[in-house]
């Protein structure tokens, strides 16, 4: 039985967060230092474009504003460089992941070890 993981907002979060060397509540706070900025810009681009949420849902999760959340969107798409970091997180959250803690599988209740591969969904 293959194990999935299903991707949300917090796990492109968290998965932006590792890539940029910064913690996910960093990604989420109301720094303006240029580095966390643009973090939190690629995974705003990631939320919209692999899970199609609406800009006052991504604002939620930010804590800020849809327009806010808007103009982050059409900045990261005017910046290759970004763009570049957003394709690089986008492929790692196809990439099978290693849970940090055991589980159960929801659909069959067996223990989730360690080193088992669990794929994204």
């Amino acid at each position: 039985m293959v194990h999935t993981m299903r991707l949300t907002a917090h796990s492109i979060a968290v998965a932006t967060a590792t890539y940029f060397e910064l913690s996910p509540n960093m990604l989420r706070s109301p720094s303006r230092m240029k580095h966390i900025v643009q973090a939190r810009r690629v995974a705003i681009y990631l939320m919209r474009t692999r899970l199609a949420l609406s800009l006052p849902g991504i604002g939620i999760y930010f804590r800020q504003d849809h327009t806010t959340i808007l103009s982050a969107l059409r900045r990261i798409e005017a910046d290759l460089d970004l763009l570049g970091h957003a394709v690089l997180i986008a492929a790692s959250l196809s990439e099978p992941i290693v849970p940090q803690q055991p589980r159960h599988c929801i659909e069959c209740g067996q223990m989730i070890a360690l080193d088992s591969k669990v794929r994204a969904a």
